[in-house]
């Protein structure tokens, strides 16, 4: 079974990307570990002015972790992060 998001926090949009008006998705390549954090993580793509906010919010990620045989086991997840000017 693949890990599921149990707790996530919204992103804080930096002044700077919002100033300049830059939108979009930010994709992370994330490392689920047996306890359900975010262990590692790579960005993918998405405006530079945008990865870091990303990261931050997703580091605070809690997920369930994905199961093998019944036991917590790490794996990699690929996560969108969408940042919308309103």
């Amino acid at each position: 079974m693949t890990a599921r998001l149990i707790s996530s926090v919204p992103p804080a949009y930096p002044s700077l990307a919002r100033t300049q008006h830059i939108a979009g998705d930010v994709r992370i390549d994330a490392l689920i570990d047996a306890n359900g954090h975010v262990s590692s993580m790579k960005v993918v793509s998405g405006p530079t002015l945008l990865q870091q906010a990303a990261m931050e919010a997703l580091h605070q990620w809690k997920y369930r972790p994905a199961t093998l045989d019944g036991k917590p086991v790490a794996m990699h997840l690929a996560v969108t992060i969408q940042f919308r000017l309103q």
